[in-house]
């Protein structure tokens, strides 16, 4: 299975991230992460990712200001689950959440 795991910007829980992410994820088999962005080093999900053994499938959408639903309906189309770190405001992941939903995309939403 293919997991989508994202946060609002300027989430930086590391052990809320895990805790929630080691809980959901131990109860199916998942095998991959889909990740959007590029890899890099201070990012705690790429640390989770990694530190957890998943493989990770790098989403190549290029996402634009203009219309992010089709991008966004691209990207979580790969997914199988998402798991979302949702402070409340953002709403682009709010429209991210709202999309997995629609599309029947099994889903956990933790807002903090």
């Amino acid at each position: 299975m293919k997991v989508i795991i994202v946060t609002s910007p300027g989430f930086r829980d590391r052990e809320l991230l895990y805790k929630k992410c080691d809980y959901y994820l131990s109860k199916e088999m998942h095998n991959s992460i889909i990740y959007k962005d590029e890899i890099v080093e201070e990012n705690i999900v790429h640390d989770y990712i990694r530190e957890r053994g998943f493989s990770i499938i790098v989403a190549d959408t290029q996402f634009q200001h203009e219309d992010l639903t089709d991008q966004y309906r691209d990207w979580i189309g790969r997914a199988d689950g998402i798991i979302a770190f949702w402070d409340g405001e953002d709403n682009n992941l709010l429209n991210l959440i709202t999309l997995a939903r629609e599309l029947k995309i099994k889903g956990r939403v933790i807002k903090y």
